[in-house]
């Protein structure tokens, strides 16, 4: 009974899975696009804010749920789970796509100075700055969780500061992009007066 129940969840999986895809590119990357476009954002902010919240309130009610069921354990194992997905399976399929359907040869970093192509390219690029900011604030809030769950109490507080780092996360992109225009502006203003 149990196989005949696993092989009817899987196409039911795979059809979900379809139905949610599906809404995602009908609905929500183009509403996310014009409200990037509306609020003059960039794919950066737009994605560090709207595309992100989007993605992780239903992980947070799921986490609600489980911890006021008291199934702690499941909520935090959820939350590490989901997370390993998006880095791992759903960033592994996002480059084999790429790398599939533009003929990518190889992955590298994008220079500054280097200017983005709307055509199909030969070569998949990550911005640098952004790579390295993302990870460097990923690493230190699982090194502050790996800490506070190694104790057998935690207080109240700390989850303000996990709410705290994403705002402190928040600034450092706004604060980043900003820096960036303002450098973009003083190299095209310099390019001018020559």
């Amino acid at each position: 009974l149990r196989g005949l129940t696993f092989i009817l969840l899987v196409p039911w999986a795979i059809l979900l899975c379809y139905i949610v895809i599906s809404t995602i590119e009908e609905f929500f990357v183009p509403t996310i696009s014009k409200l990037s476009t509306f609020f003059a954002l960039t794919h950066s902010i737009a994605g560090v804010t709207f595309l992100s919240i989007g993605n992780g309130i239903p992980d947070t009610f799921f986490a609600f749920i489980a911890f006021w069921q008291g199934s702690t354990d499941f909520a935090i194992c959820a939350a590490f789970g989901s997370a390993i997905v998006v880095l791992t399976l759903v960033y592994g399929m996002v480059l084999v796509v790429a790398t599939w359907n533009h003929k990518v040869e190889h992955i590298s970093f994008l220079d500054e100075s280097e200017k983005r192509s709307e055509t199909t390219i030969q070569t998949f690029k990550i911005p640098r700055r952004t790579f390295l900011r993302d990870i460097i604030c990923l690493i230190i809030v699982c090194s502050c969780l790996c800490f506070v769950f190694s104790k057998e109490y935690i207080p109240f507080w700390q989850g303000f500061i996990f709410a705290g780092f994403y705002i402190l996360y928040l600034i450092i992109v706004f604060i980043g992009r900003s820096i960036n225009q303002y450098l973009k502006k003083k190299k095209t203003n310099k390019k001018k007066k020559n």
